[in-house]
């Protein structure tokens, strides 16, 4: 499991009660070794690294794309040498102020599936990206079959958008050795 936890008790007595930290929770995993679900709280306990945006790590977990999406024209198929799960897929406006229901993205300023959904999500029903702007509504999805992360993003319809490709070379072999500046030389 990627993620640790780690606790420090302060006392103000010299003498301190015996501290036995809780075990983290475990996700529940499916014969294949992808994970079937998640504990409560495991976004807001374990946090996610980002680099640049949130877009990456949602790439790499792309747990938005489970709830307040439909999915449809799924398939068996493959991408730069790997199998991938290929499916459809169309951000749905939720219900009611918490957003019950709809496309509710990690970060609703870089989602996966950028549309006037996910806009609605960030700046509210006043912003005029809600409007009509040509914003892709149906995005095609890949997904590596072995490690869950996603391989390749393109809009169906519309303009902008999200568009994404990502390439996975090896799975849980040893990294390749970068060449060096002086055994290039």
């Amino acid at each position: 499991m990627p993620y640790s936890t780690s606790s420090i008790l302060m006392v103000e007595s010299g003498t301190a009660p015996p501290y036995t930290p809780e075990p983290p929770a475990e996700p529940v995993l499916r014969p294949n070794g992808l994970v079937a679900r998640r504990p409560e709280g495991w976004h807001v306990e374990h946090g996610d690294p980002m680099w640049q945006d949130y877009l990456w790590t949602a790439m790499l977990d792309p747990l938005e794309l489970s709830y307040g999406v439909e999915i449809d024209d799924v398939e068996a198929t493959t991408v730069r040498g790997r199998p991938t799960w290929a499916a459809t897929c169309r951000p749905l406006t939720g219900k009611g102020e918490e957003w019950e229901g709809g496309y509710d993205p990690r970060c609703s300023c870089c989602p996966l599936l950028d549309s006037a959904v996910s806009r609605l999500v960030e700046y509210g029903p006043e912003d005029p990206t809600w409007s009509d702007r040509g914003l892709p509504t149906t995005y095609r999805v890949h997904l590596d079959v072995q490690t869950g992360i996603v391989v390749d993003i393109a809009p169906l319809d519309g303009s902008g958008g999200t568009s994404l490709t990502n390439e996975i070379h090896a799975v849980d072999g040893r990294l390749g050795v970068w060449p060096t500046r002086s055994s290039v030389e």
